[in-house]
């Protein structure tokens, strides 16, 4: 039923475009159907060294890419097969890099400019039933089952736009996205571990996943920090408590969801890592509170250590991207070599696989098929964003070992305060600033 459905809509979706005129190449027989040929070329591996210097020239590179290769009418970003109306994930993501990109030091003026714009096209993902749609309403016909952790990112893109222009429009729909997510906390007490965040909206399979329920965490952390609010905090803590009393795999990472009937998932994704770790971070922040930093910091460690052996490239770039946000968000509290070491190798992977030229990053996808989408290329941009961000000179002032983070935040448990006074608006931190130098 869902996926006659999807055909049917499908259908109509293009139909819609080919009277708004907005398709300029009708080629569904791969990814690239609405992508320019000029974007399509692979290039060859050019083994090049990167640097925070040659980081930031290949950000703007590679969003510049990113706006040729999928910008889309009115602002918005083009969609994978049927041209217009990328699907919320991807055009999140796309925004993040945007945001991210516009706060770092010597970035032309006119990204700045660019945000109201860009932002506005969220208004076309709105729901006026609450939360963001899959897709744009006037595209999806509204269409399709709301996803937890697509708002979530929408209303991480919101809460940023806000700490960057400060205006409070901004803030008041991420807090109106958050008493949506906020809605998708499982109440049912007849379901194997009670508690945790759905998928989707409606509940159709009542899975419960780490990336909604660490990301809602994440959410609410954030918004203590800008308001204050105990009700977020209070929030975060049992969305953290949940996610790792019921979805912690042996090695003490998390796995990815339980089902209705109790089984879990087991696989590791670098974002569900990634997501809690910038929770713990964001609360510790903001409270200072000791174990909230021990939490983050054996996380980490833990995910270093596993993807050392399986290999963050056979994650994909966008889950990568969200896990390297956090973690750099770690290293400014609590720095350690090792995470921009880990950070430099994946962005080195990604800008070998960049055309050096247009600025488009070619990669493969599970199936080995190339993967040249607008949330891939959106990935590439915030990954060379983390990595421009990163002082050299601090890299080598606080190089130090996994180790020797993991041993120094124990030992200042015991001498550390673990209350702070009540954070406020005004001293929530600075638009990305937090890693910039």
């Amino acid at each position: 039923m869902t996926s006659l459905f999807l055909r049917i809509a499908g259908t109509a979706s293009l139909v819609v475009a080919l009277v708004f005129g907005s398709l300029t190449v009708l080629d569904f027989s791969t990814p690239y159907g609405t992508v320019a040929a000029a974007c399509r070329a692979v290039p060859r591996p050019t083994h090049a060294p990167i640097s925070n210097r040659s980081a930031a020239a290949a950000a703007q590179r590679a969003y510049q890419a990113l706006v040729t290769c999928y910008g889309g009418p009115g602002g918005s970003f083009k969609g994978l097969y049927i041209g217009p109306g990328a699907t919320a994930w991807p055009e999140s993501q796309a925004l993040a890099g945007l945001l991210e990109l516009a706060a770092l030091p010597g970035t032309p003026p006119q990204l700045l400019r660019s945000i109201p714009g860009r932002m506005a096209t969220l208004s076309a993902y709105r729901d006026p039933a609450g939360g963001y749609d899959p897709g744009p309403r006037w595209f999806w016909f509204g269409g399709g089952a709301r996803k937890y952790d697509d708002n979530i990112f929408v209303a991480l893109d919101l809460l940023e736009a806000y700490r960057i222009t400060g205006s409070v429009v901004y803030l008041h729909e991420t807090e109106a996205d958050a008493r949506y997510v906020e809605s998708g906390w499982s109440t049912r007490t007849s379901l194997p571990h009670p508690g945790g965040e759905y998928w989707e909206d409606p509940h159709f399979g009542t899975d419960r996943n780490a990336v909604t329920t660490g990301g809602a965490a994440l959410l609410d952390a954030q918004l203590l920090e800008v308001t204050g609010r105990a009700s977020y905090r209070s929030w975060a803590v049992r969305d953290l408590r949940w996610l790792f009393g019921t979805l912690t795999v042996s090695d003490g990472l998390l796995a990815d969801h339980i089902s209705s009937s109790g089984a879990i998932n087991a696989k590791v994704w670098s974002y569900n890592q990634g997501l809690a770790i910038g929770a713990w971070v964001t609360l510790y922040s903001t409270t200072h509170r000791q174990e909230y930093l021990r939490s983050a910091v054996a996380l980490a460690q833990r995910a270093l250590s596993y993807f050392r052996g399986h290999g963050l490239v056979d994650q994909t770039a966008p889950f990568n991207a969200v896990f390297f946000d956090y973690l750099m968000e770690l290293d400014r509290v609590s720095p350690d070599a090792g995470y921009r070491a880990a950070l430099e190798s994946y962005a080195t992977y990604l800008y070998d696989h960049m055309d050096h030229a247009d600025g488009v990053v070619h990669l493969t996808g599970f199936d080995g098929q190339p993967s040249q989408l607008l949330i891939a290329q959106a990935a590439a941009v915030r990954v060379f964003d983390y990595l421009a961000a990163t002082s050299t000179s601090t890299a080598t002032s606080t190089a130090t070992s996994s180790a020797t983070a993991t041993s120094s935040a124990t030992s200042t448990a015991t001498s550390s305060a673990t209350a702070s006074a009540k954070p406020s608006a005004t001293s929530a931190r600075s638009p990305r600033g937090r890693r910039t130098t």
